[in-house]
């Protein structure tokens, strides 16, 4: 092979050049032309990445707070409940456990009230176009609605206990004494009780004022009459002797 040049004095001259093999090996050749061919190659297409998504939340429209801020009893179920009262076409009222009261009004399901009163209920009756409560302390507690909340508050003269509702009235213990309410909770009178001793333990008493009541050692006593008059049950079981604990039972 010839090149042509030229030499420092001006004049042409030529060199002679022997040419040789390639030493590199195949693969290196391979490799010298690819990295050639991606280096001197045309441009590829300019990916452009999209923007993301614009995320606009939604403004929620909050109405102004209830003025005054009270709060709203949401109870979850019906449990302990301890008083009913047929309130005939509109349903059944029931009070228990906690003050909770609900409203069974049979075309729907049960509707818990929004407060509670302050301590469990054991009685009610309808009232003066109005609802009366008695609690286990003998409180009395008026709604004008079965499920409104309370007007009036009426504390008994002395502690009481074992509350419970009649057909108009309310009964309550005291000590040995059974008391008794006709005008909701505002007065309490003694009640007569049969003779034969016995302190009061319990009550019970249904819409149709008929009730028990019972007393220690071993009494049963029974009204039909609201609460008003009071008779002795005989009992199956006798009443423990003072040297045995055991009560025995006779035929």
């Amino acid at each position: 092979m010839k090149l042509s040049t030229v030499s420092p004095e001006g004049r042409p001259s030529a060199i002679a050049l022997r040419s040789r093999p390639f030493a590199c090996a195949p693969e290196v050749l391979l490799l010298a032309i690819t990295a050639v061919g991606v280096g001197c190659g045309p441009a590829g297409p300019t990916v452009v990445k999209p923007p993301p998504p614009t995320v606009t939340k939604a403004k929620t429209q909050l109405g102004a707070p209830p003025t005054p801020a009270r709060w709203s009893l949401n109870a979850a179920h019906a449990k302990g409940l301890r008083a009913k009262l047929d309130l005939g076409t509109t349903g059944l009222l029931y009070g228990g456990a906690g003050g909770v009261r609900w409203l069974d009004s049979k075309q729907a399901s049960p509707v818990a009230a929004e407060s509670t009163l302050p301590e469990s209920i054991t009685g009610m009756i309808a009232v003066g176009g109005g609802f009366a409560f008695v609690g286990e302390s003998g409180t009395v507690y008026t709604t004008a609605t079965a499920l409104g909340p309370v007007t009036a508050k009426r504390s008994p003269p002395q502690p009481l206990r074992g509350g419970a509702a009649g057909k108009s009235s309310f009964l309550a213990l005291a000590g040995d004494d059974i008391l008794r309410s006709t005008d909701a909770g505002a007065t309490w009178s003694k009640v007569t009780l049969p003779a034969g001793g016995g302190t009061p333990t319990h009550l019970a008493l249904n819409e149709s004022g008929v009730g028990l009541a019972l007393l220690a050692p071993q009494r049963v006593l029974v009204t039909q009459d609201d609460g008003a008059t009071w008779a002795a049950l005989a009992s199956p079981v006798s009443a423990p002797s003072a040297s045995s604990s055991t009560a025995t039972v006779t035929s």
